[in-house]
């Protein structure tokens, strides 16, 4: 079991959006930023960290959340890269409640999109309030 210090150096941090917003490609730029990666693996190219899946790699979107790990200025930190596409949104349900916090993308740009991200925002306050 990891000590109790350990866990407190230790933070969870999701990326959660609507399809086609670049949660893989922020997730890219973020691993990069870090040193994690040489350079940001492209989502059209199927060149990127956390989409490993071929089925991923084909069609150019994340079906299976994915879990990266690197420690940043002392800071354990998981980084969650989660699907968009409304079929998958239990995916995102299934790993709300290990997250310490989250990036939320909302776009109000299609109607489709902005019911994604408000079942989100429900889910994340429902989850949240849980936890009070």
């Amino acid at each position: 079991m990891a000590s109790k210090s350990k866990l407190s150096r230790t933070r969870n941090i999701g990326i959660v959006a609507h399809i086609d917003a670049g949660k893989t490609s922020t997730t890219e730029r973020i691993l990069f930023e870090a040193g994690v990666i040489a350079e940001p693996g492209k989502v059209d190219a199927g060149t990127t960290v956390t989409d490993t899946m071929d089925q991923e790699r084909r069609r150019g979107i994340t079906i299976q959340s994915a879990v990266t790990a690197f420690t940043l200025d002392g800071i354990d930190i998981s980084l969650v890269d989660t699907p968009g596409h409304p079929d998958f949104i239990a995916e995102i349900e299934r790993v709300l409640d290990i997250l310490d916090g989250c990036l939320l993308y909302t776009s109000d740009a299609a109607d489709d999109l902005l019911c994604v991200d408000l079942g989100g925002r429900r889910n994340i306050k429902k989850k949240n309030n849980k936890h009070k």
